[in-house]
C-alpha cells in the first residue's frame, strides 16, 4: 500500500469515527435534557436507562477508536478522545450512583452549557481584541494620512505663496521700467 492510499485511508476512518461519534454525542445531549424535563418519573427512569446505555456505547466507542489507532493519529486528538473518555465514565457514575437522578442529569447537563458558554465567552474576548487592535490600526492609518494631507498642504502653500511673491516683486520691478521709460 502506497503512502497516499495509507492517508486516505487514515482520513475515511478518522471521517467516520468523528460523524458517528457526533451522533452519538447528540442522541447523547437530547436524552439528557429530555429526561431533564420529563414529569413523569416511570418515562424519566426510561430515558435515564437510555442515557446510561448512550454514554457507555459513547465510551465504548471512543475506547475502540483509541485502541485502534495507536500511532495513526494526531497524539493530541488521541488525549482529547481520553479525556472525553475519562468524563463519560465520571458522568455514568455520578447518575448511577445519585439518588435523586434528576438533579444528576441537570448538573451534567449543566457542565456542558457551562463549557460552551466559557468557550463562547473567550470567542468573544478574542473577538473584541481582534477588533479593538483593526480599530487602533485605522486610527493610526488615518492619524498619519492627516498629518501627511496637511504637510504636504504646508509644502504647497509655502510653494505657492513663495512662487507668488517672487513673481509679484518680478512684476513690480518690470512695471517700474514701465513707468520710467514711458514718456506719460
Amino acid at each position: 500500500m502506497d503512502i497516499s492510499q495509507y492517508q486516505k485511508d487514515r482520513a475515511s476512518e478518522l471521517k467516520k469515527f468523528r460523524k458517528e461519534y457526533s451522533e452519538l454525542k447528540s442522541t447523547y445531549s437530547q436524552l439528557l435534557t429530555q429526561a431533564v424535563y420529563e414529569t413523569d418519573p416511570g418515562k424519566q427512569a426510561e430515558l435515564v436507562k437510555q442515557i446510561l446505555s448512550t454514554n457507555s456505547g459513547l465510551a465504548q466507542h471512543v475506547r475502540e477508536f483509541v485502541q485502534s489507532s495507536r500511532g495513526k493519529f494526531d497524539p493530541a486528538l488521541i488525549s482529547e478522545l481520553t479525556a472525553d473518555i475519562i468524563r463519560y465514565q465520571k458522568e455514568f457514575d455520578a447518575i448511577q450512583s445519585a439518588s435523586d437522578k434528576s438533579s444528576a442529569l441537570q448538573n451534567i447537563l449543566n457542565k456542558e452549557k457551562i463549557q460552551l458558554n466559557d468557550l463562547h465567552s473567550q470567542f468573544n474576548i478574542w473577538l473584541g481584541l481582534l477588533l479593538g487592535a483593526i480599530v487602533i490600526i485605522l486610527v493610526l492609518i488615518f492619524k498619519t494620512s492627516l498629518s501627511q494631507l496637511s504637510q504636504a498642504a504646508e509644502s504647497l502653500m509655502s510653494s505657492t505663496s513663495t512662487t507668488g511673491s517672487e513673481d509679484w516683486s518680478d512684476s513690480s520691478l518690470a512695471d517700474e521700467r514701465l513707468y520710467k521709460i514711458s514718456p506719460l
